[in-house]
């Protein structure tokens, strides 16, 4: 009962594509997310204001707030835990980052489905431009 009712997740992603690993600026209508850098370092974006993260730094994005990250480094990957709460939309990661029976010839591709999907099921807004 308990696990029910405050259901949290938590995903650890390995973010291995130094230079090419981003998020760009969104908005979750129903999670809250958290990030704890463990190793290599981000610029992220909260509201409007951008800053440097590190390792041993912690995030977090209130469910209705603008954030976003990307890597910077072209050489340095980037590892990181990230929690959904409440839990549901680590599902979208899972799938998404592992193929699963996901095909698509290219990662513009892979990119705008999961963005899709997410807008669709998950009530996140991404910026576009």
């Amino acid at each position: 009962m308990f696990r029910h009712r405050y259901r949290q997740r938590l995903l650890a992603d390995a973010l291995d594509r130094a230079g090419r690993c981003h998020d760009s600026a969104h908005v979750h209508a129903r999670y809250e997310e958290t990030f704890y850098i463990l190793s290599g370092s981000l610029e992220f974006i909260l509201g409007e204001d951008a800053e440097i993260v590190s390792a041993g730094d912690f995030v977090r994005a209130p469910a209705g707030a603008r954030h976003g990250f990307r890597n910077l480094s072209a050489t340095e990957p980037v590892e990181m835990l990230v929690t959904f709460t409440p839990g549901g939309m680590e599902e979208l990661f899972y799938r998404f980052r592992t193929g699963g029976d996901l095909e698509f010839e290219d990662f513009d591709a892979l990119v705008s489905a999961y963005r899709e999907e997410a807008r669709r099921d998950h009530f996140t807004e991404y910026e576009t431009g």
